[in-house]
């Protein structure tokens, strides 16, 4: 199967090479390499030019629309079977492709993703921290959070045809992505790291207003699958309280909802009680206390 890499990028002029050169150096065939510029702002266009590689096709939106209508975009104008995402600031090892691509030329995944190495100011951490077992339940287990990030992910174009990434969503696109990809397709996942993922310091990734409107999002979307399991439903709602930095009452609110709407068990009759008195540091020291 011949593939497509998809690269979004915006004002990245100065990791955009090595995005790109970790792409050109893969030991397993690449047909195109599609860059789609989000109405770039910096020298982006200049760093591509010195790339004499034919396989790079350079889209350019007329405005600026957000990575989920670039990665759309991309799709789109592809032309191999199979599309992989690289983000234009991390970089593959030169071995990803070859270690994913056989779960789809075996025809035993739709999908393959795999663990990265998330760097901030020169430190890094394996993400996810924990292995996923081969007959795991993806859609169960993103429903609980996300572990996959947009850089490790390979799947059959005609998957990312009938989904697309959700261009509502200020963040976790990626994440909303794989849980309804989860819910109907055969996923592969790779425990070692195949992308080393930096995470910029202007990056929406560190956005928490926006992580609170995508979440509720998600959850108005998924809403059938929380109405049938109390305890997804009572976590997420604690984790968007938690997230919830833009006001007291916006946390208030979340707490009471997840009160309202679960079994009223201990654990969550004392995070709505603290929830009350604003003791909302004391609830976050509780949960990271917890999963030690």
């Amino acid at each position: 199967m011949q593939v497509s890499v998809v690269i979004p990028t915006y004002n990245r002029s100065n990791t955009l090479t090595r995005a790109i050169n970790s792409v050109l150096k893969q030991t397993y065939p690449v047909k195109e390499i599609i860059i789609v510029d989000d109405n770039s702002s910096d020298n982006t266009s200049e760093v591509i030019e010195t790339f004499k590689d034919p396989r790079i096709r350079y889209l350019v939106n007329k405005e600026n629309q957000g990575g989920a209508f670039s990665r759309n975009r991309g799709i789109v104008a592809s032309e191999g079977d199979v599309i992989a995402f690289q983000d234009s600031d991390d970089e593959w090892v030169k071995e990803k492709l070859e270690l994913q691509m056989p779960f789809i030329d075996k025809g035993t995944a739709d999908v393959v993703c795999s663990s990265y190495n998330q760097i901030i100011q020169k430190k890094s951490n394996k993400i996810p921290q924990f292995d996923v077992k081969e007959d795991e339940d993806f859609y169960t287990k993103l429903l609980w959070g996300n572990f996959i990030g947009t850089p490790t992910i390979v799947a059959k174009k005609n998957v990312l045809i009938s989904e697309m990434f959700d261009e509502s969503l200020p963040r976790f696109q990626d994440w909303e992505l794989m849980i309804r990809i989860s819910h109907k397709y055969k996923i592969a996942f790779i425990n070692s790291p195949l992308v080393d993922a930096y995470l910029q310091n202007n990056s929406l990734t560190r956005n928490d207003l926006n992580g609170i409107k995508a979440l509720e999002i998600i959850m108005l979307k998924q809403n059938q699958f929380f109405i049938e399991n109390n305890e997804l439903k009572s976590h997420y709602y604690r984790m968007m309280a938690l997230l919830s930095f833009d006001s007291k009452k916006n946390q208030k609110k979340y707490f009471s909802q997840a009160y309202m709407l679960n079994n009223k068990n201990l654990k969550l009759t004392i995070d709505f009680l603290l929830s009350q008195f604003n003791l909302f540091r004391l609830i976050e020291i509780i949960h990271k206390y917890k999963r030690r």
